[in-house]
Order: structure tokens, then C-alpha cells, then sequence
């Protein structure tokens, strides 16, 4: 059963802003901008410097000058993105811990819509929200919002965008949530998977971030390194359907996110079979929700479709008539949506 949290806990502030950075001075000030500007106020800042060597400190305490919501605390040498989030999570003095990076922007109403949502659902312990990419990229991200549909997309991967998040402060407390250095950089799927086992997960619809994407974060310069710690949690997550996978089966569990997956048509067969048998499996402990499964298992066989078509009709974003034709008559548009199709149709008629 999900415990119920009291609204009625002693916490000296309603929320809690933790902001780790290290060398962050590029973009620090926007950040910190952006969470004084929020329309909800009650909160304290916690700004910590992981042995920064840049401006990064020059800059947090001329905002902290002006504003006493702000505790700037430095690490003497650094430590790591992981002990210093354990260590602000120590430091918390709020009913509500509210994530933040320091290349990143808040909307100004993130602060309000969160803490509304959470006053009103004590039994959801971690909300996070959609997002929109900036940058390198320019993408809105929206990710499944009800905490059985989060559940299903962990199976294969983050489905909560980590900068985003409040989490109650006693739910990660009773249940010792800390980040752990051998799942880095993969640290916040990890409390995603683990939080799941004992409270609600949920994820507001609302853009409510600019997630700055650039060639010097952490995620960026440890891309092989990430994946090999979200594969690791992946299976953990399979493990949930069964304990019983090959060691065969449980690689291609993994391999299901390698882009050149589906390469033949003949391809699709094993991909459906594996479909089948993570549902079958769940039938037994019922783990999921076998709706969500199901609808999550659809849309990632929509999209192994999807990017087989483009690499094997359409490569190199190259749309023609002659292109077109040789789709259509091949039969794979049948499998592919009205939608998407009317795209390729005017993408290939207008070149």
C-alpha cells in the first residue's frame, strides 16, 4: 500500500533548490536567474561548488549578497557530481527538494505548478516534468505522466528528466534514496527505479524547463560510459518480468536500442516474438500494468518500423518520387501510419 505524507511536517521552508556545479560560470547566472524569478518564493537555494576553479564562486555570492535564499557552499576539492548531490541532500531543510543544473533554465511558474500538484497528491513522492531542449538541439520532450505508464518506460530507460524533479524529502529519507557513484552517470534512473518500488512516480505535462544541451556536459562527454550503467539498470528492470531471461535473451533486451537493430525485413519477426514474451512474462507477477506495457512494447515497435523505413526508403533524408514509389509498392506503408506517410508523401512531392 502507498503511504499517505502528511502536509503537516515541521520543515523550515516548503522547498529546497539543489544546484550542484562545477567550473559552471558560462551559464550559471542565467540558472540562478531563473529559480530566483519563480512566482512561488518560499524556498532556500542551496548553490554547491564541487571544488570549481573558474568564477563560479565570484558569481554565486554576488546573487547570495542580494539575496538571503541563497546558501552558497563550496567543496574544498573535488568530489564528484554524485557525493555532491549526497551531500546537499544531507543539507536539506524543506519539505520538498527541488533539482536544478546549472546550465539549465526554470519557467517561471515551474516552483507553483509543482508544489500545487504535490499538495494535492501525498501519494506521489517524485514529479517531474516535460521539457524543452535547447542548443545543440531544439526538441520538446514529453514523457508519460501516469506513474504505471513511468513504470513500463523504465523498463527501457529514464523516462524522468532528472533537473526537473521535486521529490518529497522524507519518502527519500524513510527509504535511504542516496545517488550511488557506480551507476554514474546513469545515478538518477537508478532513484528513478528504486523510488518506484515504494512510492508514485509522475511527470506534469507542462514545459517547464530548458534543458541546455553543449559539448561540455556530463552526458555529453560520457556517452559509452552512460550507456553501460543504463544497460546494467535495464536489466535490473527486465528482472522485474522474470528472473528467468538467457543470458542471450537479456543481451537482446539491450540491443533493442542499437539503432541498426532492425536492418531486414526479416528482423521483425524475433523483435515481435521478444515483444510477446515480455508480455507473457509479466502475466505472471504482474509487476506492470499490462496496458501500459503493452502500449509502451507498441510505440517502441512503431519506432524500430519507423527508422528502418527512412534507412532503407528514404536514407540520408533524401525524399523523391521515384523514392516514394518504391515505398509504397514494397507494402511497408500499410505497417506505418496515415500520418507519417501523408509527411513522406508531401516531403517527396515537394523536392
Amino acid at each position: 500500500m502507498i503511504k499517505q505524507y502528511s502536509k503537516e511536517m515541521n520543515h523550515r521552508y516548503a522547498i529546497s533548490v539543489l544546484l550542484p556545479v562545477y567550473n559552471g560560470e558560462k551559464y550559471l547566472a542565467e540558472a540562478i536567474e531563473s529559480v530566483l524569478n519563480q512566482t512561488y518564493s518560499d524556498f532556500e537555494f542551496l548553490i554547491i561548488s564541487d571544488g570549481s576553479t573558474d568564477g563560479t564562486k565570484q558569481i554565486s555570492h554576488k546573487y547570495a549578497a542580494s539575496d538571503k535564499r541563497i546558501r552558497y557552499i563550496e567543496n574544498e576539492k573535488n568530489q564528484g557530481l554524485v557525493e555532491t548531490l549526497n551531500k546537499g541532500l544531507g543539507l536539506i531543510r524543506s519539505k520538498y527538494i527541488a533539482r536544478m543544473d546549472a546550465d539549465d533554465v526554470c519557467h517561471p511558474e515551474r516552483f507553483q505548478k509543482q508544489i500545487y500538484f504535490m499538495d494535492g497528491h501525498p501519494d506521489v513522492a517524485i514529479c517531474g516534468t516535460s521539457f524543452q531542449s535547447f542548443g545543440a538541439s531544439n526538441t520538446t520532450h514529453i514523457y508519460p505522466q501516469e506513474h504505471e505508464a513511468i513504470k513500463a518506460g523504465l523498463l527501457f530507460g529514464s523516462c524522468i528528466c532528472h533537473p526537473s524533479v521535486f521529490m518529497r524529502t522524507d519518502f527519500i529519507r524513510e527509504h535511504k534514496i542516496e545517488y550511488l557513484q557506480e551507476t554514474f552517470p546513469a545515478e538518477d534512473y537508478k532513484i528513478w527505479v528504486k523510488a518506484a518500488r515504494y512510492g508514485q512516480l509522475h511527470n506534469l505535462p507542462d514545459v517547464l524547463l530548458q534543458y541546455r544541451e553543449h559539448d561540455t556536459q556530463i552526458s555529453t562527454k560520457n556517452k559509452q560510459w552512460q550507456k553501460e550503467q543504463t544497460d546494467k539498470i535495464r536489466l535490473e528492470m527486465l528482472d522485474w518480468l522474470s528472473a528467468d531471461f538467457s543470458e542471450e535473451e537479456r543481451q537482446y533486451h539491450i540491443d533493442v536500442f542499437t539503432p541498426g537493430l532492425v536492418s531486414e525485413r526479416n528482423d521483425f519477426k524475433p523483435f515481435k516474438n521478444w515483444i510477446n514474451k515480455l508480455i507473457s512474462s509479466n502475466r505472471e507477477k504482474e509487476n506492470f500494468n499490462d496496458a501500459f506495457l503493452k502500449q509502451k512494447l507498441r510505440n517502441h515497435l512503431k519506432t524500430i518500423r519507423l527508422r528502418w523505413v527512412h534507412k532503407s526508403y528514404f536514407s540520408d533524408n533524401v525524399y523523391n518520387i521515384n523514392r516514394l514509389l518504391k515505398y509504397l509498392c514494397s507494402g511497408s506503408a500499410l505497417k506505418i501510419s496515415l500520418r507519417q506517410n501523408l509527411k513522406f508523401l508531401l516531403k517527396s512531392i515537394s523536392r
